[in-house]
Order: C-alpha cells, then sequence, then structure tokens
C-alpha cells in the first residue's frame, strides 16, 4: 500500500496538541522535525510552543525556536509575544 507522510497541517495540529497537554518537550521535537523537512509553521503551533517552553522556564529553547522559525522567512507578525 501507500505510505502515509504528516504535512505541514498534521505535524501543526499535532504540536497544538501535545502543547495542550504540556508536553512542550515533545512538541519541540516535532517542530525540529518540521522545520527539517522545510515546512511552514503555523502561527498557533508556534505561539503555543513558545508560550509552553516560557511557562516551563525554557526561555532560551523559546527564543532558539523563535529565531529558526525566523529564519525560514516567516512573516515577522509571527514573533508578537
Amino acid at each position: 500500500g501507500k505510505e502515509l507522510k504528516p504535512d505541514a497541517v498534521t505535524y501543526c495540529t499535532l504540536i497544538c496538541g501535545l502543547c495542550k497537554v504540556q508536553e512542550f518537550e515533545v512538541g519541540l521535537e516535532m517542530m525540529d522535525e518540521m522545520l527539517c523537512l522545510s515546512f511552514s509553521p503555523s502561527e498557533a503551533a508556534v505561539s503555543s510552543l513558545v508560550k509552553g517552553l516560557r511557562k516551563k522556564g525554557k526561555i532560551e529553547e523559546a527564543l532558539n525556536l523563535v529565531k529558526r522559525v525566523a529564519e525560514t522567512g516567516a512573516s515577522p507578525n509571527l514573533f508578537e509575544y
């Protein structure tokens, strides 16, 4: 049969869901995978991760995520945190 591969929407949905259950580290791993595949993350996925990491005191990880997403050419309005 055909192999199913996740797309950007799938990744963003998973990341948002992981953030809702406080699994920010796993969400960050999914975001890394997504960016490595050259998918553009949604504003909701990035925002959820940044806010969650910030609440957990993981400021450096949050800043690194914002930097990595910005390097993909994402719109600056994504980063009004």
